[in-house]
């Protein structure tokens, strides 16, 4: 369902082990790639042809370090990536990966200032994990605007666990999906 879910702003909350990260990865890179790539029960999943311009935000260096980039790596062809390879196609000082068709990951931190997620635009942005507070607030807003030239069909997405209770996360994705807002969807599971 968080595949073929169409929504500007889709979620998928979960407990630790429910496979979050893992399926936004998932939806990622069958955005970033060429279509033959894409393996045939995958297809009706592919919503963009490259170029795909895509940011993903985790809360620390050492999230994107250990987990979100390692998952990256497991998941592309090397053959779609630029020189052939992850290591060569991606660079550390931009945090940014380039493909051979002209798609790109930028990756930034929630700890990075406001103005850090400024000056691109982009297909979609996903938060792995939420940002906290009114700061992490600040970034969702400003990543929104980076979507502008991609409208309608640009998307945030959330790959997340609450761990913040009721924050402004509850009210912006969860609560709008639980009322029926038609431009919000989440899927929730436990571990």
């Amino acid at each position: 369902a968080f595949l073929a879910a169409r929504e500007p702003l889709k979620g998928f909350f979960g407990g630790n082990g429910a496979g979050k990260s893992w399926i936004g990865t998932l939806d990622d890179v069958i955005q970033l790639v060429d279509r033959d790539v894409v393996p045939k029960h995958l297809q009706e999943f592919k919503r963009w042809e490259p170029p795909f311009f895509l940011r993903v935000v985790a809360p620390k260096q050492k999230v994107l370090d250990t987990l979100t980039i390692p998952q990256f790596r497991a998941m592309i062809p090397p053959a779609q990536l630029k020189d052939g390879s992850f290591d060569k196609a991606y660079r550390a000082s931009e945090g940014k990966v380039y493909f051979t068709n002209g798609s790109w990951i930028l990756f930034n931190t929630a700890d990075q200032d406001r103005d850090a997620h400024a000056g691109v635009e982009l297909h979609r942005c996903r938060f792995d994990e939420e940002p906290e507070g009114e700061k992490g607030k600040g970034i969702f807003t400003e990543n929104w605007a980076r979507l502008r030239k991609f409208l309608p069909e640009a998307q945030i997405c959330f790959t997340m666990t609450p761990l913040f209770g009721q924050s402004w996360t509850f009210d912006e994705i969860l609560i709008k999906a639980q009322n029926g807002d038609p431009d919000t969807f989440v899927v929730r599971a436990s571990m």
